[in-house]
């Protein structure tokens, strides 16, 4: 619980007041997802804001083997060297919030159970799945950890909660994600 808060607490410190000068997004798999929805992606190895004295990650932890939020840049949490930078001419509308001042983060957890010991004990910890920002003149940020079916049509639905999924980055509209 401790780590929990004080990531939280680091983050806040980090994001209010402060402004986005940079993001970048990185992909494993050939192909992101961009929902029918303005504005929404999957991204399956990591979303990276960058600002003037930190940078704020979002991706798939190897050592955890999990997606986590940390104070860090990306390439200090994903090891391997399989992801590839996304051009972000297809995300140019994220550029709108470069520069607007945060007034507010919004975060939503749940206690993740890992495998402690050799006698499979359980150990929970309570991990971030969802960061939302908030900006000055109504613009939002919605950064959250997600697993999804996909359906006949390859859309992706049944979207929910989940730290081993992708990635779900959400511009100027809250998506409705079910918890588990």
């Amino acid at each position: 619980m401790e780590d929990f808060e004080h990531l939280e607490n680091e983050i806040e410190k980090a994001f209010i007041s402060n402004k986005i000068k940079e993001i970048n997004l990185y992909q494993v798999e050939n192909q992101y997802f961009e929902l029918k929805e303005d504005y929404q992606w999957l991204i399956d190895a990591g979303i990276e804001l960058v600002f003037e004295n930190s940078v704020f990650t979002v991706c798939w932890n190897s050592e955890m083997e999990c997606v986590t939020f940390q104070m860090q840049p990306f390439e200090e949490m994903y090891e391997p060297n399989n992801f590839s930078k996304l051009d972000l001419l297809n995300f140019r509308k994220l550029k709108s919030i470069y520069g607007m001042p945060i007034e507010k983060v919004a975060f939503k957890a749940f206690d993740v159970g890992f495998i402690e010991d050799y006698q499979m004990n359980i150990k929970y910890v309570k991990m971030m799945h969802e960061i939302c920002v908030y900006f000055e003149g109504n613009l939002t940020l919605q950064l959250a950890c997600v697993r999804f079916d996909i359906s006949d049509s390859f859309d992706p639905m049944n979207i929910s909660y989940d730290n081993a999924g992708q990635i779900l980055m959400s511009l100027n509209n809250f998506f409705e994600i079910k918890e588990n």
